[in-house]
């Protein structure tokens, strides 16, 4: 993004991922975190490898979509499926799409670029123990504009797949009621959070 400085090589390495490989697929990487004067916070966005299921996904997200990058079989889908009225974010619906399509998602544990952090990050990252209690907490307590729910149902179309057409569906139909709620957030098909478990629990997701 424009308040980010990417590294020399971040466009190329992405490129080399994705050389020769025909279907849907997509490209991520790691960042390392300075602040507003691009001091290092000597932390990076990911600690460990995210979970990059169909099944988590859809209810997670977590890609850093200014490290990302797709190829033109994803890009062909993308044109044919414009992002719907109600879309959590542009690269949590691209990465969905992705793998609704049996597509390939590629992570590259190395960061390719600074992500500036700061009082005016739309969304960001925080590395101290009291800002990243206070964004678990925010997570369970703050709804949604637009849900998780509303997103699946703008999905569940393209699911010709009928095992993860059921899953769009069940979340899609998650608000509905506590049981609903209760079900989805104890699912053993993905792989979140409590905190995240806990906000669809209360419908907030």
């Amino acid at each position: 993004d424009q308040d980010d400085v990417w590294f020399p090589d971040k466009i190329l390495t992405g490129l080399n991922f994705l050389e020769g490989i025909n279907e849907p697929a997509l490209y991520f990487s790691n960042a390392l975190l300075v602040d507003e004067h691009l001091h290092e916070c000597n932390a990076t966005v990911y600690k460990n490898k995210p979970c990059l299921d169909f099944f988590t996904l859809c209810c997670a997200g977590g890609l850093l979509g200014c490290t990302m990058i797709f190829n033109p079989a994803l890009a062909s889908l993308v044109k044919e499926n414009p992002l719907p009225k109600y879309v959590f974010m542009h690269d949590f619906y691209i990465a969905v799409l992705c793998k609704l399509c049996d597509g390939k998602i590629f992570y590259n544990t190395s960061a390719t670029m600074y992500y500036r952090q700061h009082g005016k990050n739309v969304v960001g990252v925080k590395k101290d123990i009291v800002g990243k209690v206070k964004n678990k907490l925010k997570l369970v307590a703050k709804k949604s504009k637009i849900s998780i729910a509303d997103q699946s149902l703008s999905l569940m179309p393209l699911a010709s797949d009928l095992e993860k057409k059921k899953w769009l569906q069940k979340i899609s139909q998650y608000r509905n009621n506590f049981l609903n709620r209760v079900r989805l957030a104890l699912s053993l098909k993905m792989n979140v959070s409590l905190s995240l478990r806990m906000s669809i629990i209360l419908g907030h997701r």
